[in-house]
């Protein structure tokens, strides 16, 4: 539990999007909530699974934002973009986690 508050913490510090960004839920219900940070330098999705099981969840990202690609930032769970439909994106989550992804956009 230590490592991971400190993960948090370094991510916090080295990330201002977290600390000063714009702030928008993404998604929200009872087992996931995701919102997305971002000011002029970069955007920050983060992730969190309440649920007591492994879970695969499906993002919908807005499309003005153009969204490349997501990196995980602490740890690695398994992400795709949807083929048909690249503003959607599925993660497999476990239980009770939270991820933080850095988004790659589009100018």
């Amino acid at each position: 539990m230590r490592e991971y508050i400190s993960t948090l913490t370094s991510l916090r510090r080295t990330h201002p999007a977290l600390r000063y960004g714009d702030y928008m839920t993404i998604r929200a219900d009872e087992q996931i909530y995701a919102y997305l940070r971002s000011d002029f330098n970069e955007r920050i999705l983060v992730v969190i699974h309440r649920g007591e099981s492994p879970k695969q969840i499906t993002i919908e990202l807005p499309e003005i934002l153009k969204i490349r690609d997501m990196e995980c930032l602490n740890g690695s769970p398994e992400i795709r973009q949807n083929t048909h439909d690249p503003d959607l994106y599925h993660i497999r989550v476990q239980p009770y986690s939270g991820y933080i992804f850095a988004v790659d956009h589009t100018s």
